[in-house]
């Protein structure tokens, strides 16, 4: 188990608050008590709390290469990493760790997006494109790994493994949905996409989601295969 959040400007040539972001990352201490990360750039800011299961001595988030134009931020396991690797080496791609991260890089660097429907196992992650300056949210088919997001009162995009690392953000609104609150006291527990804030949101399993920096639209939850849509 790991943790990942991450703040996505409004405005392109603005910087993320690192407080803000700190305190957003360290709220998820519990999911990752071996390692912390950071990632600051214009647009953009990425957090990580890491629980080391695979290649203890590498793979520290966020993993950022701006030779390609790429920073990742991944909670979760890749069973077929190995696989993956393999067919990434014999197309020429050099590996500098044993990491199911730097696979997951990798696979998107060579593939893009289409990368996902290749992976099997249990994730959610966020790759940021330095280039197109757009962050994709990705979460496995299954939903076993968290994610939520939300927007800002001044229209930043931020999300979290947890409801408690985005309520860390001073800007994220606070009021209770009264139809989620319904929904739990019938159910249990509040159904996809919604939270029990009004305007939070939970990624729904097998969905990935896309915004760019800046963009005035919402983001689309878009479903990993056409035939699958469900929207969110």
């Amino acid at each position: 188990m790991c943790g990942v959040t991450g703040i996505v400007k409004a405005h392109l040539d603005e910087t993320p608050n690192e407080k803000v972001l700190l305190a957003m990352r360290d709220a998820m201490h519990h999911r990752g008590p071996d390692e912390a990360g950071m990632y600051l750039a214009k647009g953009i800011g990425l957090g990580h709390r890491r629980l080391s299961i695979i290649d203890l001595s590498h793979g520290q988030q966020p993993m950022v290469d701006e030779a390609v134009g790429l920073a990742l931020v991944y909670n979760g396991e890749l069973y077929n990493f190995e696989q993956i690797r393999a067919e990434l080496e014999t197309a020429g791609v050099e590996f500098t760790s044993h990491s199911d991260t730097e696979v997951l890089l990798r696979a998107w660097q060579q593939w893009g997006e289409a990368c996902v429907g290749r992976l099997r196992g249990m994730f959610a992650f966020a790759m940021w494109d330095m280039r197109a300056s757009r962050i994709f949210l990705v979460r496995d088919h299954v939903g076993i790994k968290p994610l939520l997001y939300a927007f800002t009162r001044t229209g930043d995009l931020v999300f979290a493994s947890e409801l408690k690392g985005l309520l860390a953000h001073p800007d994220v609104e606070r009021t209770l949905d009264p139809q989620a609150l319904e929904d739990y006291l019938a159910l249990g527990y509040v159904p996809d996409p919604k939270c029990i804030y009004r305007g939070i949101y939970k990624l729904p399993p097998g969905h990935w989601l896309s915004w760019r920096a800046g963009e005035a639209r919402p983001p689309v939850c878009v479903a990993r295969r056409p035939a699958d849509r469900a929207g969110c």
